[in-house]
């Protein structure tokens, strides 16, 4: 006689399934129970088996050939229906198994004692189970026995499971941090660590290159990198951490960092406060990233700008930019002065109309329409 299915049957599989068990290789921890169990039960058989949909599968067994039957014939499918010891004391004279092959076979099972393996979810996903050729009954000191080795087996489920977890937790952070710093030496991005409580600095080895600091790869004094801060920076970075300490707020700074040899050099610094259950600040994490070759480009093309400028006011001749995208306009203050526009006021197209002569107007546009129809034309 088959066994009836559970009516939380797919959520059962799904507890089982979690353990990630099904067709593992032999493991002592589950064999030793197993053993345990025959020895003190007098049984010549025992198994852990879990019932799948369609079979039981035994993760430890001795006594018994086969790894697996079909579900149809296991007595362990009757067992999971119930959350105490099933006990058959002759399976020939019971109705539910006298003309089970697993009974009319060579096998010949007569009796069986199985408790139910029950999940931290509630559903009892097997059974630790002892069986014997020949009729018979088990103690009450035999049950308990099996009771307690069947709770000891669940317990190393749950702890089998709980490894596996840590494992492909540890596995995934070990594949974020490889990741990452892949991104940080691409990027050549610096990280460092502050923590507020003994003001202790650690970084990465990219921050101390650009710190030029003694002693890699150690922590170091929060104020040893205070001092590497540019004497005219330190100020507003002090200012700039205690806002973002007191506003809950991000860290995003640039400043300059003077080194020993005399060398300026730019960063970007950004971070981020934590803090402990009590709302206290605790620590400070973040990047940084030089932006030196950035700055001195934004210098020189101020510097190229500014002498542009000058080089415009002594010649008298006005500056001009439309951005026929966006129609935008730029107007230089000499432009402005000579077409007696006010300055910082951009004109628009047909304000440049009434400052053309009309003897002027068609040659303009006539000049205006040929470049702009001219695909090489940039300006």
């Amino acid at each position: 006689m088959n066994a009836p299915v559970p009516p939380n049957e797919a959520e059962r599989l799904r507890e089982l399934n979690s353990y990630e068990i099904l067709d593992t290789p032999p493991e002592v921890e589950f064999d030793d129970i197993v053993r345990l169990a025959s020895a003190l039960c007098n049984c010549p058989i025992a198994a852990i088996s879990l019932v799948d949909a369609e079979r039981q599968w035994f993760k430890a067994r001795i006594g018994l050939p086969a790894a697996e039957t079909s579900r149809d014939v296991a007595f362990c499918a009757h067992a999971i229906l119930d959350v105490t010891v099933m006990q058959v004391s002759d399976a020939t004279s019971d109705p539910r198994f006298q003309d089970n092959p697993l009974v009319t076979g060579e096998l010949g099972i007569r009796f069986y004692a199985g408790f139910p393996l029950v999940g931290s979810g509630g559903m009892p996903i097997g059974t630790l189970c002892v069986i014997d050729k020949t009729p018979r009954q088990i103690s009450e000191a035999q049950l308990e026995s099996l009771r307690s080795l069947g709770r000891l087996a669940v317990t190393q489920l749950e702890l089998r499971r709980t490894l596996a977890r840590n494992r492909e937790t540890q596995r995934r952070i070990a594949q974020s941090e490889e990741a990452l710093s892949l991104a940080v030496v691409a990027g050549s991005i610096g990280l460092w660590n502050l923590n507020l409580v003994s003001n202790m600095f650690t970084m990465s080895a990219l921050l101390e290159t650009m710190l030029d600091l003694p002693t890699p790869g150690e922590a170091r004094p929060r104020q040893q990198v205070h001092d590497r801060i540019h004497p005219d920076d330190r100020e507003a970075l002090t200012a700039n951490v205690s806002n973002a300490i007191s506003r809950h707020s991000r860290l995003d700074t640039e400043l300059r960092v003077l080194l020993p040899d005399g060398a300026v050099r730019w960063l970007h610094a950004t971070g981020s406060t934590h803090y402990d259950a009590d709302g206290d600040a605790i620590r400070m994490s973040g990047t940084v990233r030089d932006i030196t070759d950035r700055k001195r480009a934004e210098s020189e093309v101020r510097l190229h700008q500014e002498r542009l400028d000058l080089a415009a006011q002594a010649s008298n001749t006005g500056v001009w930019d439309w951005s026929t995208a966006a129609n935008d306009w730029f107007v230089s203050e000499t432009s402005a002065a000579i077409l007696g526009w006010p300055p910082g006021e951009p004109p628009t197209m047909a304000q440049w109309h009434t400052r053309t002569h009309p003897e002027d107007k068609e040659s303009l546009e006539a000049f205006v329409n040929a470049r702009l129809a001219d695909p090489t034309c940039s300006g």
